[in-house]
């Protein structure tokens, strides 16, 4: 048995994980498996237009034996999974006659000010900067030579059209596949190196790399992510842990054991996939993100409709280091027992965090200037607000001493 600690997180508390590593023997033995499910084996969600992709494997083996006959021995272990699902989204977006400037369906515009000074047209001719939008469009159409250029740009290439309607609301109706990989393996060497000195050492690695079509999906009461294909997310996790022991027989009543352990975690979590990165200057904003690698198209929310761009809560990638060591001192006096021990421990915990790296929009009908329909500001290019974060840096160094 192996027992090492690790910080999770440097606001959380600190757990300790016994880990149970089997041995070898002085005869070979090994296991294989292999558990497959696929889509036909599943039952699809009552409102996919299609039924959502499921493939999934898991498979893997043991094998242990000797090194060197009645004193060294080796166990290998290893599990795979390679996964591929799908989720139904149901994502509410423009109507045919709001791609084309005609809000009359919506329930009438505002009594808001028109916010630009001049170039807007409206049924009675031209409009100056602050005549009410339901004076300048009585009865809700805009030209669609008055939409912003990059709304129609991304409206173009990002927002498909409906492909199910239901309570006269339209809906782009999708499945969103996620894949996922991991690769676990165990290694431990047994050895008795003299008939006073054992020596054992373990390996544990998983590495644990997925991919999703919604980085985290947009509500309308929160948004984090798009809820339309177009901006996925790169989640990969690896993780290493070395332990090794030494312990020493001194005589029939004294003897000492001698540990140290190392712990990572890796995680590179919630990076734009390669096919997401770009500036948001090639989009038409000037925008400069503050992490340039890690450019995307801002977020746009637009409530109650869709949500574009990647996810406003990333990257956030971290990386979790632990390292242990510990002695512990045995010794029979008599009839009393006696133990001595100290511990040292070292606990490292680096995570930056771009949240709204690119920027973030949102439209909705509460600002001063809005339309009184958000799908309208999207495509006149009048937000609620803008946010864009410069992204923070948690460092954690702390040592831990303990003696018994």
């Amino acid at each position: 048995t192996e027992i090492y600690t690790l910080s999770l997180h440097d606001a959380l508390p600190i757990s300790i994980v016994d880990e149970a590593l089997k041995s070898g023997t002085n005869q070979f033995h090994g296991d294989g498996f292999e558990f497959y499910r696929d889509t036909f084996l599943n039952n699809g969600n009552y409102f996919s237009a299609t039924r959502p992709v499921f493939h999934q494997n898991v498979f893997g083996g043991t094998l242990g034996g000797p090194i060197h006959q009645h004193r060294a021995f080796f166990f290998l272990a290893y599990q795979g999974l390679r996964s591929r699902t799908a989720q139904t989204q149901l994502t509410q977006v423009f109507s045919g006659d709001q791609r084309n400037g005609n809000f009359s369906a919506d329930g009438g515009l505002s009594s808001n000010p028109i916010p630009f000074p001049s170039g807007m047209q409206g049924q009675g001719g031209f409009c100056p900067a602050g005549t009410p939008w339901n004076k300048c469009f009585p009865i809700g159409q805009i030209p669609t030579s008055d939409f912003n250029p990059i709304a129609s740009k991304l409206l173009n290439k990002y927002v498909p059209q409906a492909n199910f309607t239901s309570g006269g609301i339209n809906y782009y109706n999708f499945n969103a596949p996620n894949t996922a990989g991991d690769d676990q393996g165990i290694l431990r060497i047994d050895d008795q190196l003299t008939s006073k000195d054992a020596l054992w050492a373990s390996t544990i690695f998983d590495s644990s790399p997925s991919s999703n079509t919604l980085p985290l999906p947009a509500t309308q009461s929160t948004g984090n992510g798009a809820n339309l294909p177009g901006f996925a997310a790169d989640n990969s996790a690896h993780i290493k842990v070395f332990n090794a022991s030494w312990t020493h027989v001194f005589n029939s009543n004294t003897l000492n054991e001698l540990r140290g352990g190392y712990f990572r975690n890796n995680f590179a979590e919630l990076n734009p996939a390669p096919a997401t990165l770009a500036q948001p200057s090639s989009f038409g904003f000037d925008i400069m993100p503050q992490d340039t690698d890690a450019a995307s198209l801002p977020y746009i929310d637009v409530n109650g409709y869709f949500a574009l761009g990647f996810s406003t809560n990333g990257p956030q990638p971290r990386k979790d280091e632990n390292y242990n060591y510990f002695d512990n001192f045995s010794k029979v006096v008599g009839n009393h027992n006696l133990k001595f021990g100290a511990n040292i421990e070292r606990f490292i915990f680096s995570n930056p965090f771009h949240i709204s790296n690119s920027g973030a929009f949102l439209f909705n009908s509460s600002a001063t200037y809005s339309s009184g329909d958000p799908a309208a500001d999207f495509l006149l290019g009048i937000p609620a607000t803008y946010n864009q974060g410069s992204g923070f840096f948690i460092n954690v160094r702390a040592w831990q001493h303990y003696a018994y």
